[in-house]
């Protein structure tokens, strides 16, 4: 069923184009006005939604694509139902990206190696991890302490994620202090893990469609057991709630994803700041649910703004949640935030540093 033909489309098939030409301005691609007529723009932005999709590129409005942009619509929104979520692969990060956890956390990507990244964090600790988020830091140096890990087993087993899925590894730590390098301090623990199921949450950050894999881990030095429940959002590939669970009183903690600032290597200082004030404008003018786009002629992504809603913090302060969807002609990425009014009114998103100009600015890559 083609809807850019010869013949004029019917009223039935304009509300469907104009359905998608809706959908796909949300998610960031560029189909023009949602006038549902199939023109250029709308056949060359469903075009690029299907090759992202792995779908054929006929550049058609079909009922299957109506399907699958509902689906990533609701992915992107964190709306609707899980079932879609089933099935995840391992999340990918990027250069530079920052993470802003509700504990105060702040974490960058410094580099990145195959299937391992490299971090460094607010508190001081740089450290290398698997993209296997179950798998402890592999190696990590901080104020003079240091250690390494062996991963035994099959953690991998775990992926892709999928309701049932189980696996079980051994890990073998070795750490020491700078200043005693001949005291080193060996510990092994056994981690088992299993997929339990999907649900719908809300965090700091939003709300997410959701896998939840919980793990148990043992240890040979008397340590508390531990249960760790993660909260893995495949529309975003970000963990978004982790809950640690001991059988210790008053150990329990609980963390939640709070902004996913993007990686932007190389960016000039003017694409930086102009999407930061693109993004503090969003915060102040659009209401909730609405979307705005952004480009540069310095830098070769479009961006599209969607706002959350609104809420208040525990100490007063007015925040809101939303998100932001970068498109290149590679890839599509989104990374959700949370922004609050600072003392002066401005927008500021907790944990993390501004532009020289006060805006929103995007990371402007690692040192």
């Amino acid at each position: 069923m083609r809807f850019g033909g010869a013949s004029a489309p019917t009223e039935e098939q304009q509300k469907m184009t104009a359905q998608a030409q809706r959908i796909l301005t949300d998610l960031g691609y560029q189909p023009g006005e949602a006038d549902g007529l199939a023109g250029p723009k709308t056949r060359e932005a469903i075009r690029q939604f299907q090759a992202d999709s792995h779908m054929p590129e006929d550049g058609e409005v079909s009922p299957a694509l109506l399907k699958r942009l509902a689906i990533a619509v609701d992915v992107d929104r964190g709306i609707g139902g899980t079932d879609h979520v089933n099935g995840a692969e391992l999340p990918t990060y990027e250069l530079g990206s920052t993470f802003v956890y509700s504990d105060g956390i702040v974490e960058t990507v410094i580099g990145l190696d195959g299937q391992r990244a490299r971090w460094r964090n607010n508190r001081g600790d740089t450290f290398t991890a698997d993209r296997n988020f179950v798998v402890p830091w592999l190696s990590w140096y901080s104020d003079g302490r240091s250690g390494e890990r062996l991963v035994q087993g099959q953690p991998e087993s775990l992926w892709p994620l999928k309701v049932g899925q189980e696996a079980s590894f051994t890990v073998q730590t070795r750490f020491r202090r700078k200043d005693q390098p001949e005291n080193v301090r060996k510990t092994l623990e056994t981690w088992d893990c299993k997929v339990e199921g999907m649900a719908r949450i809300s965090v700091v950050a939003g709300v997410f469609s959701t896998l939840i894999v919980t793990c148990n881990r043992e240890m040979d030095d008397r340590s508390p057991a531990l249960t760790r429940v993660w909260y893995y959002a495949p529309g975003v590939g970000r963990i978004v709630r982790m809950n640690d669970f001991y059988n210790v009183a008053d150990s329990d903690r609980h963390v939640e994803l709070v902004t996913v600032r993007p990686g932007a290597p190389n960016w000039p200082p003017a694409a930086r700041a102009g999407l930061g004030w693109a993004l503090e404008d969003a915060l102040e003018n659009l209401r909730d649910g609405a979307a705005t786009q952004w480009s540069s002629s310095g830098v070769d992504v479009r961006v599209n703004i969607r706002m959350g809603k609104r809420f208040e913090r525990g100490d007063g302060k007015q925040c809101r949640t939303f998100m932001q969807t970068w498109q290149t002609e590679k890839q599509r990425r989104s990374y959700p935030g949370t922004a609050c009014r600072d003392s002066f009114g401005r927008w500021k998103v907790p944990g993390l540093e501004y532009g020289k100009d006060g805006s929103l600015a995007v990371s402007d890559g690692v040192s």
